[in-house]
């Protein structure tokens, strides 16, 4: 079974970024996430196969270059318990990193940064976003 938008964005922290990329190019990318359509979703997290996904190896497929010269998105892959991994954070080191820089890859879009204690979220902005990276992982000292 596939995880719900309402599923994925129940999580401490939810961003949208935008690549940077002509209109024929997303809508490319769109046309290949969508033959994803109905896959489980990957709880073994295993980036190798195709049969299931997780919502950050579907952006790594449908943004993935198909050749030399060929626009899509260059996603920063990381080897996480001796495996190939996406993990959305990466996504958001790679947009700090090149925010700003002619080579940006991705704009920022939107930010909602969840709040344990009150059970709700407020809207974060471009700076704060760029941030969460450098935050503990258990960030138990949150607002």
């Amino acid at each position: 079974m596939a995880a719900s938008f309402e599923h994925s964005c129940g999580a401490d922290y939810v961003a949208a970024l935008r690549p940077n990329l002509g209109l024929a190019d997303v809508a490319a990318a769109l046309d290949r996430a969508l033959g994803y359509f109905g896959r489980p979703y990957d709880f073994d997290f295993d980036f190798a196969t195709d049969d299931r996904v997780v919502c950050s190896e579907l952006v790594a497929k449908a943004y993935e270059r198909a050749g030399e010269g060929s626009a899509g998105l260059e996603v920063p892959w990381v080897t996480v318990a001796g495996r190939r991994a996406l993990p959305p954070t990466e996504l958001v080191r790679q947009f700090a990193r090149e925010r700003g820089t002619p080579k940006a890859q991705l704009s920022f879009v939107y930010y909602l940064e969840g709040r344990e204690g009150t059970k709700n979220a407020v809207v974060g902005d471009e700076n704060q976003l760029a941030r969460t990276p450098q935050r503990p992982k258990w960030d138990l000292a949150q607002p």
